[in-house]
């Protein structure tokens, strides 16, 4: 055993399984096919039966979700003046996958109707403005919601920051979110629109811009792709895109990636699975009552791993009874946490954004989350079909920090992408410009918590805000 320690613990070293790309059961040989699938078969049913006996308990009923009304989208926030919004037409739904369709697909009825993406403006007349853009299967309560006090938002407020949440195509608030895009339609054509509206309404020439997870991800890709794409809509606004940003910090995912060992093992898994899986719309909180496949499904999460911490606090104990309590918020954390492995640490996050989970995180497409099955393969970002368009030259790096510095914010419990990948990412950038890109890993954090988590004033945003504070390098 380890010094200090009883016991030796074995664990599961999933990124050997990534890596080597075997089965753990294979049929070696068998009388004839039909011999084989019976024998698999009731192996299957054996190890089913000893599971139902030994874990009856742990497939526990997630407590019922009180009834509310879900909002998806920034609000009023205490302390952050009343907000300005702004919607913007940026395409059409018959546009979504058009980047992987065939050009004869048959229309629609809904083809023609106007895709709408929204900045919410929490205004600092005079402040530099701050774009903040989300992540997937999110939407800008990321920033600015009532339950995070106080929030990514209103730290930049306060620090003189004019503060714009933007919700992409694919924000979780928007009808949108469960259209089959690639996540380069909604960089191409969102985010330039979003920078340069902003732009124009505050009359600055650059701003400061703030990406989380898939929101970086796409970022990126909207930076280092210079050609323009037939399905692309404002390229003359994309080729401006470098020279418009003062100062860029990224949350928690980078152009080059070390995923996750979940995340690694289900990016091989799911090369397999996918031709055989939904790829339709998703939700972590089905509307209207539950059915038997929606109860099935929640009572074979709660067998998700945890540390023992936070199984403690999505399954409170009896005794005493003032330690009772219920956590409807379990269903829907359970259903993220299988498509992404581990999003945020509990013990992180306050009571009152549990109790509003729902609005921070929402519907989504598989389609769409299935391109990240190409990130966990090639350890960088890539088009829907893996090619390695965005980081095939080192020129397109140097470019890039040329234009601005980078600060990226790792949590060092990361679930969905290793805070490994910061430290990768400095290697690629300081063959380019030394200097130019920093990192900072959050200990104790997850994913989500850096942004939604009670430490977020005092752990996470003083990195950001002396960044922000320094003087722009030359």
């Amino acid at each position: 055993p380890p010094p200090g320690a009883r016991a030796i613990t074995l664990t599961v070293d999933l990124h050997h399984l990534a890596r080597e790309r075997l089965p753990l059961l294979r049929v070696r040989q068998a009388r004839d096919v039909p011999s084989a699938v019976r024998d698999v078969g009731a192996l299957m049913a054996y190890i089913a039966r000893m599971t139902i006996g030994l874990h009856a308990w742990t497939f526990r009923k997630p407590d019922e979700a009180p009834p509310r009304r879900v909002s998806r989208l920034p609000g009023a926030v205490p302390g952050l003046p009343e907000p300005v919004v702004i919607e913007m037409a940026a395409g059409r739904w018959g546009d979504a996958g058009a980047q992987r369709q065939d050009l004869d697909r048959p229309p629609r009825g809904d083809d023609d109707r106007p895709v709408l993406i929204r900045l919410t403006r929490y205004a600092r007349p005079g402040g530099v403005p701050m774009l903040m853009i989300h992540g997937y299967s999110a939407s800008g309560t990321t920033f600015a919601h009532h339950s995070v006090r106080p929030g990514p938002a209103k730290l930049l407020w306060d620090a003189g920051h004019d503060v714009w949440v933007l919700d992409m195509r694919t924000s979780a608030g928007l009808p949108t979110a469960t259209l089959p895009w690639t996540f380069e339609e909604s960089a191409f054509n969102d985010i330039p629109l979003a920078v340069d509206r902003v732009l124009r309404e505050t009359g600055h020439r650059r701003l400061n811009v703030f990406a989380h997870c898939m929101g970086s991800v796409m970022l990126h890709m909207a930076l280092l792709e210079p050609r323009e794409q037939p399905w692309e809509r404002h390229h003359p606004l994309r080729a401006l895109l470098k020279d418009r940003i003062a100062k860029l910090v990224i949350s928690q995912v980078t152009p080059l990636m070390v995923m996750s060992p979940t995340n690694s093992l289900r990016g091989v898994l799911m090369q397999y699975l996918r031709p055989y899986l939904p790829m339709g719309g998703y939700t972590f909180r089905p509307e209207g009552p539950p059915t038997l496949v929606d109860q099935l499904l929640d009572r074979l999460l709660a067998s998700l791993p945890y540390p023992d911490r936070e199984f403690d606090l999505e399954n409170p104990p009896p005794w005493p009874p003032w330690r009772m309590r219920r956590t409807p918020w379990t269903a829907t954390r359970h259903r993220m946490d299988l498509l992404y492995g581990r999003d945020f640490a509990v013990a992180n996050v306050d009571q009152p954004v549990l109790d509003f989970i729902d609005d921070h995180f929402g519907p989504l497409n598989m389609d769409t989350v299935a391109q990240a099955i190409h990130f966990a393969r090639c350890h960088e970002i890539t088009d829907w079909q893996g090619a390695s368009l965005y980081l095939d030259s080192l020129a397109k790096s140097l470019a890039l920090l040329e234009a601005f510095p980078v600060l990226s914010l790792h949590g060092e419990d990361n679930g969905l992408c290793s805070a490994d990948s910061a430290e990768l990412l400095k290697d690629h950038y300081d063959q380019a410009a030394p200097g130019r890109y920093r990192y900072r890993v959050i200990a104790g954090h997850g994913h989500q918590d850096c942004l939604i988590g009670r430490h977020v004033a005092t752990l996470v945003f003083p990195h950001v805000l002396a960044f922000l504070a320094e003087e722009s390098p030359p």
